[in-house]
């Protein structure tokens, strides 16, 4: 394509460029702030972890049931479908669960929270969302 300037003179600004009377430096004598990172004690890492066990086993028992038993899934899917929340519960329960999860559904699928805590302090959260359709 050719140009009716020169490739320099193309990109000419119309407008004065400004400069500083007084140069900018940087100042890169400071120091960082930093906060000191406490002691490392693993024991409520263990402890989290071990709770997280119990919480996997529980969602595994759940997951297992229902990939294992059409008619246990067939009651869950009818009942949720059905908006019984009461009979989704009783029929999760009945799967053996030590501790029974936070349940939601929509027309998607299944959706579980489990959550556990160590001394009273939340440390595990796991989602599971099964679909259906």
């Amino acid at each position: 394509m050719n140009y009716p300037y020169p490739c320099s003179a193309q990109f000419i600004y119309p407008y004065p460029i400004y400069y500083s009377p007084v140069p900018y430096i940087q100042n890169d004598l400071r120091t960082p702030q930093t906060t000191p990172l406490p002691v490392i004690n693993p024991a409520f890492f263990m402890e989290s972890a071990k709770t997280m066990q119990r919480v996997l086993e529980d969602a595994q028992t759940i997951v297992g049931k229902i990939a294992g038993s059409k008619q246990f899934s067939q009651q869950l899917m009818s009942a949720a479908q059905s908006g019984k929340m009461d009979a989704v519960r009783k029929i999760i329960y009945s799967a053996g669960v030590g501790q029974m999860p936070r349940i939601s559904y929509n027309p998607d699928g299944l959706h579980l929270e489990f959550t556990a805590s160590v001394h009273s302090q939340a440390c595990c959260r796991l989602i599971v969302v099964l679909r259906w359709l």
